[in-house]
């Protein structure tokens, strides 16, 4: 009778045991691994902060409207650009409909301005700028910095919109 007892006792708390186990789905082994692709890596995405921007940037899409820089082409290859910043850290972008090189954001402060990292896995596609906002905060200014040179002297204005944009939305032909 003992025995069973024990019996009982062990197969009631194997099961407790089970019962307790860690249901989270997330795989651990590439929980915090570097986003790759065949033009690049990015830095593995951290849930960003609560600051204005941090928040600000998770709103919708972030659309590239207005790119000012001395190249016509230029200009008119970046209008149309979108960022979609996600709460995980992780953003998609894309130009138009078409989708981009996904990555990793950051924001921080440096002598009481903010910036904005973007890490993409396509490392030609890695920008840094200063951002400012208006009082609505439905436009930010982008200004880029020296990190990267290709983007130094870029100055840009993004909207947000609900969804990515669209050609006929800024009445671009083709």
């Amino acid at each position: 009778m003992k025995q069973i007892i024990q019996l009982t006792l062990l197969t009631a708390l194997v099961a407790f045991a089970a019962a307790c186990k860690n249901t989270d789905q997330t795989d651990t082994a590439t929980q915090g691994a570097p986003m790759k692709s065949a033009q690049g890596s990015a830095a593995p995405p951290h849930p960003p902060g609560t600051s204005q921007f941090e928040v600000l940037l998770q709103q919708n899409y972030w659309v590239w409207e207005k790119y000012y820089v001395d190249d016509p082409e230029a200009r008119k290859f970046n209008r149309g650009r979108w960022y979609k910043f996600k709460p995980d850290g992780s953003f998609e972008s894309g130009h138009w409909q078409e989708d981009g090189a996904p990555g990793s954001w950051l924001v921080y402060q440096n002598g009481g301005k903010t910036f904005l990292a973007l890490d993409s896995v396509n490392d030609a596609e890695d920008l840094e700028f200063q951002l400012q906002t208006n009082q609505a905060e439905t436009e930010i200014a982008w200004t880029g910095t020296p990190k990267y040179e290709y983007n130094s002297t870029t100055m840009l204005l993004s909207i947000n919109l609900l969804t990515k944009p669209t050609k006929e939305q800024f009445h671009v032909v083709d």
